[in-house]
């Protein structure tokens, strides 16, 4: 595959035809390649990204209340009766994906637990109750999003929002006190890695929508606040990358020269980098940020989300592409057919600039 990266270089209309009809697999592959951004870490790593959304302004609307363990038991155990000692908390791996490494426990039982000796820290967040349910089954929202660039030199990182995305759903029906004595959390947890292929119950965004149609329920609405929540969680990791941010020591990692040199590569080439965000909605219908995945799985698992994630691959790409050509093609004359071309592609894109 063909990025171009300045000078005098061009994308023809022959490499665009590749890019389109381009192996998936192989473009899909790439997303997984270790020579990104190493700050996409403050978003990947649930630690980090819970100190980073707690010092934004307003983040805290969209982004569950939670406690990092064993640093702030104390705090957790002095606001137990605010808290509700009888409600549902999660407790994550700051590292864990899809749903692994996720212990659904009390209050009682965190604060029963003698932690003062481990080292590994973990994020305890209070569980997202009462839940919007669909066939009596909780669901989770996969969203895609892609940013492109920002080397730091007057380039500013872009970042786009699909509404192509995918509704996972538990493999059992919600009962919030049965689901709490059984432990097994299939009832709690959404991630399609509960199931392989056809059996990972899922819907597209689209057969959401007609879903909520159906129920009478407000798609727009929840899209919208999926869309600003979004917005907020990817600015304030724009400004964490441009300095402009103050998180704590704690979560400050010294990067290698190599490291940085791998970013600068990656922005310069324009490569496309895609991440997964995941939400919960509740009984109102609001969305809740719950992670974000710095490796989203882009590989198909059945014929449900193949569709999908080809088409989100597919058009990272074509962004990508299109904006190094625009920096290949700076000051030259553009004819108004490849104009009109270029604004009939954006307008039947599924991706959307969020800011």
């Amino acid at each position: 595959h063909r990025i171009v990266t300045g000078g005098d270089a061009i994308i023809s209309s022959d490499d665009s035809d590749r890019i389109i009809q381009g192996d998936f697999l192989d473009l899909a592959a790439l997303n997984q390649c270790p020579l990104d951004d190493p700050h996409l870490i403050h978003l990947d790593d649930k630690i980090f990204l819970h100190r980073l959304l707690s010092s934004g302004r307003g983040t805290g609307r969209f982004w569950p209340q939670g406690f990092v363990l064993p640093d702030e038991k104390d705090k957790l155990r002095e606001n137990t009766e605010a808290l509700e000692g009888n409600s549902l908390w999660i407790l994550k791996d700051r590292a864990g994906y899809g749903s692994h490494g996720n212990r659904v426990v009390s209050l009682d039982e965190i604060l029963a637990e003698d932690t003062k000796d481990e080292v590994d820290q973990t994020l305890c967040q209070q569980i997202v109750h009462p839940p919007l349910l669909v066939d009596r089954r909780k669901f989770s929202l996969r969203v895609y999003c892609v940013c492109i660039g920002g080397n730091g030199e007057g380039d500013e990182m872009q970042f786009y929002i699909s509404s192509e995305g995918l509704a996972k759903f538990a493999s059992d029906p919600y009962d919030f006190h049965v689901a709490a004595d059984d432990g097994s959390g299939n009832a709690f947890m959404t991630n399609s890695g509960l199931g392989e292929g056809d059996d990972a119950v899922q819907l597209t965004f689209h057969d959401l929508r007609r879903e909520f149609e159906k129920q009478g329920w407000n798609y727009d609405k929840l899209w919208k606040g999926i869309v600003d929540s979004t917005r907020s969680t990817l600015l304030t990791y724009r400004l964490y990358c441009k300095g402009k941010y103050s998180l704590d020591p704690a979560t400050s990692r010294s990067q290698p020269k190599e490291r940085s040199l791998c970013r600068l590569l990656h922005t310069r080439a324009k490569l496309p980098k895609i991440l997964g965000l995941d939400f919960l909605v509740d009984n109102c219908q609001k969305p809740w940020l719950i992670e974000v995945n710095r490796f989203p799985g882009l590989e198909p698992r059945g014929s449900s989300d193949e569709a999908v994630k080809r088409k989100v691959v597919r058009e990272a790409w074509d962004v990508a592409c299109q904006m190094a050509a625009d920096i290949s093609f700076k000051g030259a004359v553009v004819d108004d057919v490849d104009a009109k071309e270029r604004e009939a592609d954006s307008s039947t894109s599924s991706l959307k600039p969020l800011f």
